[in-house]
This record gives C-alpha cells, sequence and structure tokens, in this order.
C-alpha cells in the first residue's frame, strides 16, 4: 500500500485550523467533552478537518448535532 495518499491527506487536513489545541494527538473521546465548549463555526471547522482527514464517525456526529443546535439557538435569540 502506498503511503502517499495518506501523507497527502493527513497534510490537507493538518491545513485546517481547529480550535482544539493538539487535536491531531489526541483521541476521540478526548475530543467529544471539548466541543461543548465550541461555537457553531469552531465546530464547522472540526468537522471539516475531520472529513479531511482521519473522519472519525463519533465526533463528526456529535460536532454536527452540537452545530446544529448552536444555529437553532441563534435563530432563537434574533
Amino acid at each position: 500500500m502506498d503511503p502517499q495518499p495518506d501523507a497527502a491527506r493527513a497534510a490537507a487536513a493538518a491545513a485546517i485550523p481547529v480550535p482544539i489545541p493538539g487535536y491531531d494527538d489526541l483521541h476521540a473521546c478526548q475530543i467529544l467533552p471539548r466541543l461543548e465548549a465550541l461555537d457553531a463555526e469552531e465546530l464547522a471547522r472540526i468537522e471539516e478537518r475531520e472529513r479531511a482527514g482521519r473522519a472519525r464517525p463519533d465526533v463528526l456526529a456529535r460536532a454536527e448535532q452540537l452545530r446544529a443546535r448552536r444555529e437553532h439557538e441563534r435563530r432563537l435569540a434574533r
């Protein structure tokens, strides 16, 4: 198996800034509780980073759920 596609994918994902320090070194179980403190824009960047890289289903699902809630709350506040 050629490691180049994996390396290119990892580099592309790493180029997407996320608001959690040391993100690439964290396991999903370490990331999930930190998502609660993020706003919708930050959660969208987490989703983008995950889709470009490791694509962990649990991180993606929780970020999507929280982002949708934040968006709903923002609309209600108007």
